[in-house]
């Protein structure tokens, strides 16, 4: 019988605790839309932002959970326009995990309500059209999942009160009032 040499022993189980290590550091990529700026003040118009994608770097980054919330709010000072706003992504159909996904939209917050059946396929989240206005002149913010109101979906590397940017808002700047003193 024949005896494993202990170099190989040792590369063996260093291969298999840097490949555990790999997985456990996969998270999800999110890709923001990169024109959030001169956002009009009320009561001007609502500007539409371009995508936000929420993308697995793992199969499993997106854990099996069935009705569960990703909620991402408003910075203070800005408002979603209500109803406006849709979501698509990797589905069964298109050979995801992801079964089932729906869109609510309030003037504070973007609720994905969602079910995962597995985590051997990749799937991604993409928000369109989603349409934001200032409440104020001269404000910045970023659109976040807060802790305690970020919903209840598992998604690694993107919890909720984790701080991952999905969207930096600015307002535009006040006018100038010249006085004709």
């Amino acid at each position: 019988m024949k005896r494993f040499c202990p170099i190989v022993a040792f590369c063996l189980q260093l291969i298999i605790i840097i490949a555990f290590a790999v997985e456990a550091k996969a998270a999800v990529t999110v890709t923001a839309p990169t024109n959030g700026t001169c956002i009009d003040v009320k009561p001007g118009n609502y500007k539409t932002l371009g995508d936000i994608t929420i993308t697995e770097d793992a199969k499993n980054d997106f854990s099996v959970q069935a009705g569960t919330t990703f909620i991402l709010t408003a910075p203070a000072g800005f408002e979603f326009n209500p109803g406006v706003g849709s979501v698509s992504g990797q589905v069964p159909t298109n050979s995801g995990n992801i079964s089932t996904m729906t869109i609510a939209v309030t003037s504070s917050t973007i609720t994905i309500t969602l079910t995962v059946l597995g985590t051997n396929k990749w799937d991604y989240i993409t928000i369109t059209g989603v349409q934001v206005i200032a409440t104020s002149y001269n404000v910045t913010g970023n659109i976040l999942r807060v802790s305690g109101s970020g919903g209840t979906a598992h998604v690694v590397g993107d919890a909720a009160g984790a701080g991952l940017n999905h969207g930096s808002l600015e307002s535009e700047k006040a006018p100038v009032i010249y006085s004709l003193t």
